[in-house]
């Protein structure tokens, strides 16, 4: 019988935690699952591990190594659910999680991609006190994908045929990582989303995870996605419209670049106003959580904007010539 959940499980060696997470999918209250286990050409113990189960929900896959995006592809392409669940090797999925997300997402069928919160754990898997709590409501996960990921990666749960038409995770060098901020940006463009604001995961922080060794190469593919969500909500095409992007993008992700003021606060202003408008337009308005981040990054651009300008040659010797004037 055909399963109602896929859970899709990518693993490279993940020796250190991956029978905890597997455990975690096998312990789901609900049980119409398949989990699919596979296995990108580790050189550990993670195989011996995943074959070890004696459970006819799991399905072991292995194959040479050929990257996270395109392993999750294969495992989306196997899948026999209606719906995609993300695992990762090293996080635990709560007892309900599954359960909470099927439940919610056939009560809401216009929803194609929910997430839930999650709670921040140590190498040993012991809290740390922090939890990642993510926009809830479509609007405001829609302003938030304007910069950022608005979701944790291992808590989604998505509809396979979405997925699909959205044309997966992109296998392109150039725009992953980050593979699940890419996808979302394509996904909120056409489709519905949601997170459960309960923390249903613990998400595991290690040395090594991708988030703790980001690379230059990865701020500038993140920049270079939020500079494309600006245009395509703003509805601007040229080549000016994207200079403007670009700049934005990189006033959030870099951080108080210092600039020569080639591009405005005004222009910022009025290309990101612009996007919260065609988001509104899109969805029929605004709530007020969406409202709220639209303020709140409207306010992060112009500080950025502004310390930047102060931090060129031309801005510190405004500052001096500001503060004699007054002073006199």
């Amino acid at each position: 019988m055909t399963p109602k959940v896929s859970v899709v499980l990518p693993v490279y060696n993940g020796t250190l935690y991956l029978r905890e997470s597997i455990d975690s999918i096998l312990a789901q209250s609900f049980t119409d699952f398949e989990l699919l286990v596979l296995n990108d050409g580790s050189s550990d113990a993670s195989g011996a591990i995943a074959q070890s189960y004696v459970d006819s929900r799991i399905r072991y896959i292995e194959h040479r190594n050929m990257g996270l995006a395109a392993t999750l592809n294969k495992g989306v392409s196997l899948a026999k659910g209606e719906f995609i669940v993300r695992q990762d090797q090293d996080d635990v999925s709560l007892p309900t999680r599954v359960a909470r997300q099927v439940e919610y997402l056939e009560r809401h069928p216009e929803v194609a991609v929910l997430g839930t919160w999650a709670t921040v754990v140590n190498a040993e898997g012991q809290p740390d006190g922090r939890k990642h709590r993510h926009p809830v409501g479509n609007a405001a996960l829609r302003v938030e994908t304007l910069f950022d990921s608005a979701f944790v990666h291992s808590s989604v749960t998505m509809r396979r045929d979405a997925l699909l038409a959205t044309g997966g995770y992109t296998t392109d060098r150039t725009r992953q990582p980050p593979e699940d901020y890419e996808l979302w940006s394509r996904l909120l463009r056409t489709h519905l989303a949601s997170n459960i604001p309960e923390p249903l995961l613990l998400y595991r922080e290690v040395a090594s995870s991708m988030s703790r060794t980001m690379k230059t190469d990865f701020f500038e593919r993140v920049i270079r996605i939020s500079a494309e969500n600006l245009l395509y909500w703003s509805g601007a095409a040229d080549a000016e419209a994207e200079k403007v992007a670009l700049f934005a993008a990189r006033l959030i992700h870099a951080g108080n670049v210092p600039h020569d003021h080639s591009v405005s606060l005004a222009a910022v202003r009025s290309l990101f106003d612009a996007a919260c408008e065609g988001i509104a337009r899109a969805g029929g308005g605004l709530d007020e959580d969406a409202n709220r981040r639209c303020a709140r990054l409207r306010f992060s651009l112009a500080r950025a904007w502004s310390v930047g300008r102060c931090r060129t040659e031309w801005g510190r010797w405004l500052a001096r010539a500001a503060w004699k004037i007054a002073r006199l």
